[in-house]
């Protein structure tokens, strides 16, 4: 009786197979990572590669480019995998920038493939969604 407890606690890798649009007129900076800890290398936030490297290295995605990730993560049963992107053209800015600010999206991926798009709202705030064709160019926020 305890195998089957130990088995249903215990995750294995999944894989992640994610394009991310910048449909906005700034670079973006992505990183895959966690939602919570235990983080895996190279799937750190920023803050904590600055503290396990003393270096902060994201996916810079210029406007109106798309990046493919394919990748394999341990996210556990309790945990969500994510894309946080930030609205700077430099890594390193990215550390000031924490929930809720306008400049940053933490956007909920799923293992599978997944198809994302982060844009500008009507206030200039970056926002993520699933990508379609139906999609609208970027508007500079006024």
């Amino acid at each position: 009786m305890v195998l089957p407890l130990l088995a249903a606690a215990c995750s294995s890798p999944q894989p992640f197979n994610v394009t991310v649009t910048n449909l906005t007129p700034d670079t973006l900076q992505v990183f895959l990572t966690k939602y919570k800890p235990p983080y895996e290398k190279n799937f750190e936030p920023p803050e904590q590669q600055l503290i396990l490297r003393d270096q902060v290295t994201a996916l810079p995605l210029p406007p109106d480019q798309s990046a493919h990730i394919v990748v394999k993560m341990d996210i556990g049963n309790d945990n969500v995998a994510m894309l946080q992107v930030y609205r700077t053209p430099d890594a390193q800015r990215a550390l000031g920038m924490s929930r809720g600010n306008p400049g940053r999206v933490d956007y909920p991926i799923d293992p599978g493939y997944s198809n994302v798009a982060f844009k500008l709202d009507d206030k200039g705030a970056l926002v993520g969604m699933p990508f379609n064709a139906d999609l609208k160019p970027p508007v500079a926020p006024k």
